[in-house]
C-alpha cells in the first residue's frame, strides 16, 4: 500500500509514523508487514503507518 490516505493506520496510529512519530500528513504511508505476495493482506493489523523514506527502506528489507 502506498496510500497517505489511509484513515485506518492514520487511526491506530494516532497520525503518527510508528517509528519516527513523524505526523506530516503528506509524508505517511500505509506499509504491509508481510506483503500479500508473500501471504499477507490488506488489513490493519498486517500494516503500518510509516513515513514515505522509512517506507521504502522497509520495503527494500523484504
Amino acid at each position: 500500500m502506498r496510500h497517505s490516505n489511509c484513515p485506518g493506520q492514520l487511526r491506530a496510529y494516532g497520525g503518527k509514523c510508528a517509528i519516527s512519530g513523524c505526523s506530516e500528513a503528506g509524508v505517511l504511508q500505509a506499509a504491509q508487514i508481510l506483503a500479500v505476495r508473500k501471504g499477507g493482506g490488506h488489513a490493519l493489523h498486517n500494516g503500518l503507518l510509516l513515513r514515505a523514506d522509512l517506507h521504502n527502506l522497509f520495503d527494500l528489507g523484504s
